[in-house]
């Protein structure tokens, strides 16, 4: 190979190094617009939430304006904040259910026992097995509600505390 050819040679692997760099240039840019338009969307749903009456505010309606204020919240609740485990405190004999699928419990203290209607229990993602009606929910374990207002726990102690992900209901 005579140096002419090697010089063309590294001119067209330059070429392609740059090429490529380029590209990956523009595709980041358009990622990050897409990022962009999202967080611009989620704007406007806090702009118009944020659109509250000050008339409604001065004029004694707090109690009123807050609960819409919860309301408006979670109806602009992303998937994001729907990922976070809340803690969920319930007291004897009451049973907290799952309100959609795969609803993820994890008992932190007290005790609690399964509560399923029909053939599908808990999922213990810790052990691998499921849980039927009745069975002991051991602490610290991570726990599939899989079947919506089917699964639960009972609480079987004065008080017992979850840490929920996921939608949850509790009953009598």
């Amino acid at each position: 190979m005579n140096f002419s050819k090697f010089m063309s040679f590294c001119i067209m692997i330059c070429v392609l190094i740059i090429a490529t760099v380029v590209s990956l240039g523009i595709y980041a840019n358009e990622h990050n617009e897409r990022e962009y338009e999202e967080i611009i969307q989620m704007d406007e749903k806090l702009k118009r939430f944020l659109n509250i009456d000050q008339v409604m505010l001065m004029e004694g309606e707090e109690v009123l304006v807050n609960e819409s204020v919860l309301a408006e919240l979670e109806s602009i609740m992303t998937y994001d904040d729907e990922l976070a485990f809340q803690e969920v405190v319930a007291e004897k004999g009451q049973v907290v259910l799952c309100n959609f699928g795969c609803s993820e419990i994890i008992l932190i203290s007290g005790e609690a026992t399964v509560y399923c209607v029909g053939e599908t229990g808990f999922i213990n993602t810790t052990t691998g097995k499921e849980l039927l009606d009745g069975e002991v929910i051991k602490e610290n374990h991570l726990f599939v509600m899989p079947v919506p207002e089917k699964n639960g726990a009972t609480v079987t102690s004065e008080e017992a505390t979850f840490l929920i992900r996921g939608g949850y209901a509790i009953k009598e």
